[in-house]
Formats: C-alpha cells, structure tokens, sequence
C-alpha cells in the first residue's frame, strides 16, 4: 500500500508543544490522499531493543486533566472514566486551536467502523451471528448512557455552557469510538488510566510486533537515553529491557516538582516509553500489539478484521446436551 509523508509539523507540535521525544528515523505518514488512516514507518534502519518515544505523562490525554476544565469540577467524582473522558474531549474541540491536543485531535478520524457505529442496513448484513447480538446490545447501551449523561449536564447545569450546547449524540458516539479503539490503557502506581498517547496513538495492529510500551518513574530511573540526535485497550509489560546504549539525554522533559496534588506529583514524577524488541529496515511500518483478538473482537473494537489470523475462532454454543 503507497503512503504518503505527513508534514512535519506534527511531529515538531508533538515535541514542542507537549515535550515528547520522538526516535527521529520514525514519521507518521497517511496511506492515501484525503484519507484519515495514518501509520508511523521509519526512514532508516532502527536496531533492536531500542526506545522509540518517551512523554512526560502530562502530555496524555487522561481523566486526570479534567483538574484543568472547571466546567467539570462538580461533575466529574460522578461520572465514569469513558464519559469524563468524552467531555474533556468535547471541551477540547470546543477551544479549538487553543487546544492543548488540538493538533492531534484534527488528525483523527472523521467515522469509525467498529460495530456501535453499524447503521440498520449494515447490521442487517450480520443478522443471526454473535456479533449482530453484541452490536444490537451495544449499541442500545450507548444510547441509553448518552441519556444519562445529558441528564448529569443538565441537572447541574452544564449543558448551557458553550461547549455543550451542541452535544449530541453523534458526538458522543464519536469520542467513545475514539476512546474504545484508540486510548490506551496505563498503570501509574497503583491506579489504571485510558490515555490518548499522540504519535503512539498511529501505531497500527499487528500480533506478531514486538513493540510495547510502559510507564516508568523518574524518581528512581535518572537518565533515560533515546536515538541519536534526537531533540498506543492494549497494555504494555514492565518487564521489558528498555534500551539505554544510545546517546541523547532526556532528561530536559524534567517537569516542576512543585506539585499540590498527590495525583498531578505522580504524574509528574513518571514518565511513558515506547520501545522495541525488534529492529526495523528502512521504510518499514511500525506496529504495536494492541493484544490477543481474534477477528470478531477486532470487529468489536476496531471495525477491521485480518485475512489470516492465528488468533481467531469459532463460538460454537452447544444445546440438549446432558
């Protein structure tokens, strides 16, 4: 498949703006004119067991940055983690360029396919599998969520303000597609969190990749080390030997210890890495597991499924037997 170069000033946002090191042999390209699917590929030989981006976690997009939208303060101990995020995320588009995510955010996806998104017609063509069943169920969920979630605004008071005057339910259903198939899942201490990593987030599928991710704290780990000349509900291990061989010191991404919150001080004192356990030829995409599916989950969640995958199989549900 031919792909085309994105400019680079993403990738200077990505470092200015959010104080994110990125290996510089990698790039996010899109696959084609006018298309919204992008991947990373590399631009020149990338050896094994190398770190290929590391982000203060600051730079995430989680529920702990709904502390920054004052519209949510009373709301959000009441909310679950999808539908702060979905708000933080509306609040976001609605500041526009002055977004802190903007950048990125303008880079997603106008549509999804996954299954919540399936019109009528569409799930006429599944009619009498599971996955007609699932996606029937799923999608009555959402809508009824997406009620209870206006009722929430509108009891207090929200829903007048600008930025959710104009919150439908196609919005909604659009952040939670974003969520559920591009978001990450981190484990800061001992509290999990769905994150929207940018870059990482363009990493595509692939079961056999070996590139994982962690979070690691900065506290007990002094200088971290990335490629030379340097200025993705899937989880990463933190079992894995993240390399530290090259030159380019980090530690500039150092962020202000002078912290009120115990939850800001813990997020400032950790920081995300993406790294890899395999080396990479020149123009070669990069993947990342997002872990094991067979095709109907990928279906589910991702609105793909893989010609040949050795992960898929059959349900086959069994009946009058004693």
């Amino acid at each position: 498949m031919s792909s085309f170069a994105l400019d680079s000033d993403y990738i200077q946002w990505v470092r200015r703006d959010l104080n994110m090191v990125t290996d510089p042999r990698l790039e996010v390209r899109k696959f084609a004119e006018g298309d919204d699917e992008r991947g990373i590929y590399t631009t020149s030989t990338i050896p094994v067991n190398s770190t290929l981006a590391v982000a203060p976690l600051t730079s995430l997009l989680t529920t702990d940055h709904a502390s920054n939208v004052p519209v949510l303060s009373s709301i959000a101990h009441l909310l679950r983690e999808d539908d702060l995020l979905v708000l933080i995320m509306v609040y976001e588009q609605h500041l526009g360029v002055e977004a802190k995510w903007a950048r990125h955010l303008t880079l997603l996806p106008k549509q999804y396919h996954s299954i919540i998104n399936y019109t009528k017609e569409e799930l006429e063509l599944i009619r009498g599998s599971n996955l007609y069943i699932i996606a029937t169920q799923w999608q009555k969920q959402v809508c009824d969520d997406y009620r209870a979630l206006i009722n929430i605004l509108q009891t207090h008071s929200i829903q007048a303000h600008p930025a959710y005057t104009q919150f439908t339910y196609t919005t909604y259903l659009w952040c939670l597609s974003t969520i559920w198939s591009r978001f990450i899942t981190i484990t800061v201490g001992d509290k999990q969190y769905r994150a929207m990593v940018p870059f990482v987030d363009f990493l595509n599928h692939s079961a056999t990749s070996r590139v994982g991710h962690m979070v690691k704290s900065t506290v007990t780990t002094n200088t971290t080390s990335i490629a030379p000349n340097s200025s993705h509900t899937n989880t990463g291990t933190s079992q894995t030997h993240v390399d530290t061989s090259n030159s380019g010191n980090i530690n500039n991404m150092a962020v202000t210890s002078n912290v009120v919150r115990q939850t800001e001080s813990c997020l400032h004192n950790h920081r995300f890495l993406l790294f890899s356990q395999q080396g990479f030829n020149a123009h070669e995409e990069v993947f990342l597991n997002y872990g094991v599916m067979g095709n109907m989950r990928s279906m589910m969640l991702y609105g793909f499924a893989l010609r040949e995958n050795d992960q898929d199989g059959v349900e086959v549900s069994l009946t009058g037997c004693e």
